[in-house]
């Protein structure tokens, strides 16, 4: 969002995130359900430490 935030201002940075990305994000997540065939899911939350959450046996 910083990149936006330059070019945008602060406001329309956001509003351009939450109503373009996130519904872009969400409409991904529903359609395509990629947690469902991932090999392996990363927990990016703590960027310091990124976590395995799922690896797959395959």
């Amino acid at each position: 969002m910083a990149r936006d935030t330059d070019r945008e201002g602060a406001e329309e940075a956001a509003q351009l995130h939450r109503d373009r990305y996130a519904r872009a994000e969400e409409i991904y997540l529903s359609e395509v359900a990629p947690h469902s065939v991932a090999d392996v899911i990363i927990d990016n939350t703590d960027l310091d430490s990124p976590t395995v959450v799922r690896q797959s046996g395959r």
